[in-house]
Parts: C-alpha cells; sequence; structure tokens
C-alpha cells in the first residue's frame, strides 16, 4: 500500500489518501485535507464497503436533511495552538551512557551534544523555537526524553548520534537517516535502534515505549511527513 495523491479538481479538498497498518487485524486510512472539512460514515451491502461523504464548506448532505439536528458535541480541550512549529533536538547518550569511543578517546555523548548546541544556535537565530532534550552532560531515560518533546508540543523531533570504528580510519565518513517505522525498518536499522538505546531506557528489559512510538506514528499520515524530512536531511548532508 503506497500513498496517493490526488489533483484537486479529481476530489475536491482531499489533497493525500493514507493507508497505515494499525496492527495484523486493523488497516487505518488516512485522508489529508486541504482544509477542514465536515463528513459523513456508513456502511452498505451488496457489495459489502465503507463509504466516507466528505463535503465542501458550506454543502449539506440529503441525510442531514432529513435527520433531526443532533445535540453540537463539545470537543475535549487540547494544546494549544499557536501556529509556531517546535523542533526537539535530542542528544544521544550523555552522563554515564557514553555512546560508542573514538580511537582518540573522544565519546559520541560529547559530538551530539556539541552538535545539538550548534544546530540550537542556528535554529534559534532563524527565529524557530528549539528545545533539547539535554543541554549538559547528563543521562536522561529514554521515556523522559519523549515525555519531555510531547510537554513542548514538539513538531520535529531529531535525534542525534554518531559512529565509530574500530579501527582508525581516517577516511571514514557519511551520514546516516533513520525513521522509526515497523513497515519500513529492516533487521540492521533495528539492531542499531536497540544498541543506541538500551542504556537510556528505564526498563531495558521491556520494549514498550518503542512499541508505543511506532504505534503512535503508524496511527496517523506522521511516518509519511518523517520520511520526507529524512530524504531532505540525507539529500543537504550528502
Amino acid at each position: 500500500m503506497v500513498p496517493a495523491l490526488l489533483p484537486y479538481p479529481l476530489i475536491l479538498n482531499i489533497l493525500l489518501i493514507f493507508p497505515a497498518q494499525f496492527n495484523q487485524e486493523i488497516t487505518r486510512v488516512v485522508f489529508d485535507l486541504y482544509q477542514k472539512a465536515r463528513y459523513e460514515l456508513f456502511s452498505l451491502i451488496e457489495p459489502d464497503r465503507v463509504v466516507i461523504d466528505i463535503f465542501k464548506s458550506g454543502e449539506e448532505s440529503a441525510i442531514t436533511e432529513t435527520l433531526p439536528a443532533k445535540p453540537e458535541e463539545k470537543p475535549a480541550p487540547g494544546p494549544e495552538i499557536t501556529g509556531k512549529r517546535v523542533v526537539i533536538i535530542d542528544p544521544g547518550h550523555g552522563g554515564k551512557d557514553p555512546g560508542a569511543i573514538g580511537p582518540t578517546g573522544l565519546k559520541e555523548k560529547e559530538v551530539t551534544l556539541g552538535i545539538a548546541l550548534y544546530l540550537e544556535k542556528l535554529l534559534k537565530g532563524a527565529g524557530i523555537s528549539t528545545y533539547l532534550t539535554r543541554s549538559k552532560d547528563e543521562f536522561v531515560y529514554l521515556e523522559n526524553r519523549t515525555s519531555f518533546a510531547n510537554r513542548k508540543n514538539g513538531f520535529i523531533f531529531v535525534s542525534l548520534h554518531a559512529n565509530s570504528v574500530l579501527n582508525h580510519r581516517p577516511s571514514a565518513q557519511g551520514i546516516e537517516t533513520f525513521v522509526l517505522s515497523s513497515k519500513y525498518i529492516g533487521a540492521s536499522a533495528r539492531d542499531v535502534a536497540d544498541r543506541e538505546n538500551i542504556a537510556s531506557r528505564a526498563h531495558p528489559e521491556l520494549d514498550t515505549d518503542l512499541a508505543l512510538i511506532i504505534a503512535d506514528l503508524e496511527e496517523s499520515a506522521n511516518i509519511k511527513y518523517s520520511l520526507d524530512f529524512a530524504e531532505i536531511v540525507q539529500e543537504k548532508l550528502v
């Protein structure tokens, strides 16, 4: 299953239809709209199918005209939307967790923090609201990093890591960009994620944090935006 980009004149108000496999039993279909719209959902038989009617602003359906009006339901209050995009920078490792150690003794936690502080300066200089999960050499559990990002209403979460080689190889260079997804992540990528995060988990024997993050990603269209952002990062840095 792949996302389908629809021409505007073909189906008004619908920008993208994106399938997401929530689990083995449930498949979700996400509709990205050009603007907020009213919709109606119902099922039909012969053949069995689910129908979703999405209406333009001001358009009414025949069903609505024949049914009594429902009491207006007030949505539960959510986080305040200010229109400002928040970037969360996550320097990998820290404190008792040094991460990878290079041939000269340089620690990954030092490299990631240095890059994070520099990136924070650049983004704030451009007027972008930016937060770091750690701003000094301290140990932060993975659960605390993710909860911090959620409290700050992060729009983009970027975790920084650095690799090392066993033998001194001055020619070694390059970057890797990973996107968290149970669908797209391979065995080698999963090994990297497990290796990078095992020390920072409050309960290493449990994999619930990773499972919850993946579930959250796959129940929405966030994975599409993550893939798009990863492609941009890869292109700009290579």
